[in-house]
């Protein structure tokens, strides 16, 4: 290995990519498939034979095996990390998508082994939107696949160091230039990928500062969806029913003849799946595309035009739309405000998007970023900044959390409301620490974390838990606890909280580990790092 190498990784909803800086400041994108630079994030798992002896194919070799054992193929599970309730069963073994991920990194760690050496750390890109059960998840995949430290970086941020690097002069010092540009650039990101959606502000200041100044998104709304409406007008077309999907019924996620043929016929859902992706690409090129797939031996074919597709999905542009202008005018902006507007993530490059970011903006729209690479490449940057190299010119890299955080407290009328600490778009580096009165005479205590800015906590999502074990047994009332909200070099969050009693004795810290839903602790995490299958490698 190089004296350094930094690692990114894209770990993507369809695709994943890696990246690496190495010892001469060069930015290198990896090969990981023949010529191709990503990786379908889709799992195929063999029969039960090959199982045994501990292979499973990951990558575009896995996704073509969906149309014959379209139950043996796991795609599309990064919207599910978090999710404690999902599972991808194959062959009697249930898998988690931290499992899955981890397969996907595996294959590409496995592969720049053989470019650079072992990797044991990496800074893997999550949406902005990721919540932090999600966040957690993406470092628990990370160390699955072997990894023994990872770093987090949200997409848009990446996506807008690769743009400083590869575009605005690069991010390295050299003999002539000391600091960053010697002007402010604030640029917004559009991250379009395939199964989430991020609009980002972010500045780069003539001394060496990069700031996200704000961040909105979903985590459930990108190429996929697009996907799902073309499916479903396929589908129509399967049972010959002619005409349109209904658009109120696809943004409430209802496609009826889907998911019938879905029961009916999976080997045919995913042929035609396959074939609806194929024909978005082509749209974005050709006024007109041709969805070929098989009936009952048939070779049938649907014709679909741009205008037809852009109107049977114009719902989920809107969503985009709405959110994009919403977060400029939350932040008290306006087009005049934004030197730079970058669309990136694949599905970006549908011709709909530019229509409507050229409309809404009437700004130059800068495509310039390597579709495939870019976000792979931005995370690579962000590990060599976070190695301390002292040969960058960000001398300070300023990220914000995307979603309100509080705690569940109760009031004088002792009914509970969500205390919020941190809202939303603040800097990753604030502390906040409030006080709070503690019960007389507990020797434990839970703290609630809460996610979501509504004053009812039913009404927001319970995101974890810190139980205070050891309290003074002669805890009274007045005494009072200082419950702190803080994010980790890694940018998840830490809780801590510290006993002050009314008497004025010595301060007791009382600090544990936040629990948060759904997530995994250090032992199941080596559990399954142990038990996970083997990737079976070209």
């Amino acid at each position: 290995m190089p004296p350094r190498c930094c690692v990114g990784i894209d770990l993507g909803t369809t695709f994943s990519s890696l990246a690496y800086v190495d010892d001469g400041n060069k930015v290198h994108p990896l090969r990981v498939e023949g010529d191709r630079y990503a990786i379908a994030s889709a799992v195929h798992f063999h029969g039960p034979e090959e199982l045994e002896a501990g292979n499973v194919a990951v990558g575009t070799e896995a996704l073509n095996y969906s149309v014959i054992h379209p139950d043996r193929v796991a795609r599309a599970f990064k919207r599910h990390m978090g999710d404690d309730a999902y599972r991808f069963e194959c062959h009697g073994r249930e898998y988690r998508a931290e499992e899955l991920s981890a397969m996907v990194l595996q294959k590409l760690l496995s592969t720049a082994a053989l470019v650079v050496g072992p990797v044991e750390e990496a800074v893997i890109s999550v949406p902005a939107h990721f919540d932090e059960a999600k966040r957690r998840a993406t470092v628990a995949a990370g160390k699955i696949a072997g990894l023994t430290r990872v770093d987090l970086i949200n997409e848009p941020e990446a996506a807008a160091l690769a743009y400083g690097h590869t575009v605005m002069g690069g991010l390295f010092k050299d003999a002539e230039v000391e600091k960053l540009y010697g002007q402010n650039v604030t640029l917004l990101v559009y991250d379009l990928g395939g199964g989430t959606f991020d609009v980002t502000i972010a500045r780069y200041d003539r001394d060496g500062k990069f700031e996200v100044l704000a961040t909105d998104g979903e985590v459930r709304l990108g190429g996929e969806d697009w996907d799902a409406v073309l499916l479903e007008y396929v589908a129509r077309r399967y049972y010959g029913q002619h005409g349109e999907p209904d658009p109120a019924r696809s943004a409430r996620r209802e496609f009826p003849f889907t998911e019938d043929l879905r029961v009916r016929d999976p080997s045919a859902l995913q042929g035609m799946l396959l074939s609806c992706v194929e024909a978005k690409k082509t749209l974005s090129e050709r006024p007109q595309a041709v969805v070929v797939f098989d009936r009952d031996g048939t070779e049938e074919k649907v014709k679909v035009t741009r205008d037809q597709f852009q109107q049977m999905t114009a719902h989920l542009l809107n969503r985009t739309e709405a959110m994009t202008s919403g977060l400029l005018a939350r932040e008290g902006r306006t087009w005049s405000d934004i030197e730079r507007i970058l669309l990136v993530g694949g599905s970006s490059r549908m011709p709909m998007i530019g229509v409507m970011m050229d409309r809404v903006t009437r700004r130059p729209l800068d495509r310039s970023l390597p579709p495939d690479t870019a976000i792979a490449e931005g995370a690579a940057l962000y590990a060599a900044l976070r190695s301390g190299d002292r040969r960058m010119k960000i001398e300070e890299f300023q990220s914000v959390n995307a979603h309100p955080l509080g705690l569940r407290v109760r009031d004088a009328e002792r009914e509970y409301r969500n205390d919020v600490l941190l809202p939303a778009n603040r800097p990753t580096r604030t502390t906040v620490t409030k006080q709070y009165r503690v019960t007389p005479g507990k020797s434990w205590g839970r703290l609630v974390i809460l996610q979501g800015e509504n004053p009812n906590p039913e009404a927001c999502v319970p995101l974890g838990q810190v139980v205070i074990h050891g309290l003074p047994a002669d805890t009274a009332a007045g005494d009072m606890v200082d419950v702190t909200f803080s994010f980790q070099d890694n940018g998840l969050l830490h809780v801590a909280a510290v006993l002050r009693p009314k008497s004025g004795a010595a301060p007791t810290r009382v600090e544990h580990d936040l629990r948060v839903e759904g997530t995994l602790d250090d032992d199941q995490i080596t559990d399954l790092k142990t038990g996970l299958p083997g990737i079976w490698m070209d």
